[in-house]
């Protein structure tokens, strides 16, 4: 087993443990049921003096789940919020994690 194997299952790991079980719908139109998606809704934003700067909400979405998510999409958590994907943070082994915004 490699380590990119062995930090995909870590990060399936928490996704299941401590992530919410979400319907995503994608910007064509395709719906996906029974996403874990994680969301830290008080991400710091530092700037190049590393100073925080305020807060973002971001979700980490697992790649096996969705290939690629794409600015637009949309899921809804099981309390019921829905969030829209407002852009790509960053990409690491077996996750992706993007800014989302809350739909009211």
């Amino acid at each position: 087993m490699s380590y990119r194997d062995v930090f995909g299952l870590m990060g399936k790991l928490v996704s299941d443990a401590l992530g919410y079980t979400c319907v995503y719908s994608t910007i064509d139109g395709e719906t996906i049921e029974n996403v874990s998606i994680t969301i830290n809704t008080s991400k710091p934003v530092v700037d190049e003096y590393n100073i925080v700067s305020g807060c973002i909400v971001e979700a980490g979405i697992l790649i096996d789940d969705i290939p690629e998510p794409t600015i637009g999409d949309s899921f809804i958590d099981d309390l019921g919020r829905a969030w829209k994907v407002d852009g790509l943070i960053k990409v690491v082994t077996g996750k992706t994690y993007v800014h989302v915004v809350e739909q009211y």
